[in-house]
């Protein structure tokens, strides 16, 4: 029988132990069961908080098991960022978030949380973010996050929106 090797082991040994702890969570963890109607607080039009005119997120009303939505971002005038985003039901009987940013090909997050004011889905693999976040604060203020481990270093953005006139 061969020896067995010795791996170094640096931190405390919770610290050692919670990468196994949250990677077996992950497995046993089942997401939630939603629907679409759950999430139909986000629908209507989101101006993002100290930005320029046309900048926020747009989200159609939950219908077909679906919401349809964009984002934008308008800086000196013009467009710098855009994407299409996707709210939808799943067979399991949960939610899935799918966004395409610029147009390119889509990132899925499975909804691991859901009150009756906030969701959060989460995609563990995703390089940046790991997991978006949605919280209704009132009628009027909605307040996406974006958040996870980014080069090591965990990061997150919040951006505060107001809810505004389609037209």
């Amino acid at each position: 029988m061969a020896k067995p090797t010795a791996t170094r082991y640096t931190g405390t040994p919770a610290a050692r132990l919670l990468p196994v702890f949250f990677a077996a969570l992950a497995a046993c963890t089942e997401a939630p069961a939603a629907t679409i109607d759950d999430v139909a607080w986000i629908a209507g039009c989101w101006a993002l908080e100290d930005a320029e005119p046309g900048s926020g997120e747009m989200w159609t009303s939950a219908a077909g098991g679906s919401m349809l939505g964009t984002n934008r971002a308008v800086r000196d005038g013009r467009t710098e960022a855009f994407e299409f985003l996707q709210i939808r039901e799943t067979t399991d009987g949960s939610l899935v978030y799918i966004a395409a940013p610029e147009g390119k090909t889509e990132t899925r997050f499975l909804m691991i949380s859901i009150g009756p004011t906030l969701v959060v889905f989460e995609n563990a693999i995703n390089e940046f973010p790991q997991r978006i976040i949605y919280s209704l604060v009132g009628d009027d203020s909605l307040t996406a996050r974006v958040e996870g481990d980014l080069d090591g270093e965990e990061r997150a953005a919040d951006f505060p929106m107001r809810r505004v006139s389609c037209d």
